[in-house]
């Protein structure tokens, strides 16, 4: 079976530490980086070539929009779920424009997550 190689990029360790923990318990996730802010993700992706990243939408430094920014303007492979405890339509809208495929709340469960992670490497792009 091919692995979905992910990479998380959250400025809370214990969330990533977390996520990490939670996508090794299905067999067909791979977490093969993770970083702490926006400023190195466009280093990660070159280096480990996820297929996925879960990206946090407010980080201090360079955020989740601004990454997107910079993935989209790269025209970068890796597809993109935006990760959020926000409600902001207009920051999902954003988000949406510069390729974020989708969105998933820091509040629901582990399921939705794995979904959309399926979902959006098969690219069936979804809203949750």
């Amino acid at each position: 079976m091919e692995q979905i190689r992910v990479l998380i990029a959250d400025d809370h360790a214990i969330l990533r530490d977390t996520l990490c923990r939670l996508l090794s318990l299905e067999p067909e996730f791979l977490v093969v980086g993770q970083v702490e802010s926006g400023l190195l993700v466009m280093e990660a992706i070159r280096r480990y070539q996820p297929d996925i990243l879960l990206l946090d939408l407010n980080m201090p430094g360079l955020g989740g929009l601004a990454t997107l920014q910079q993935l989209h303007e790269a025209d970068y492979k890796t597809r993109v779920i935006l990760l959020t405890g926000s409600d902001s339509e207009a920051d999902f809208a954003k988000a949406r424009r510069l390729g974020s495929c989708s969105v998933v709340q820091k509040q629901a469960g582990a399921e939705v997550l794995f979904t959309s992670i399926r979902l959006v490497h098969r690219h069936q792009v979804e809203k949750v």
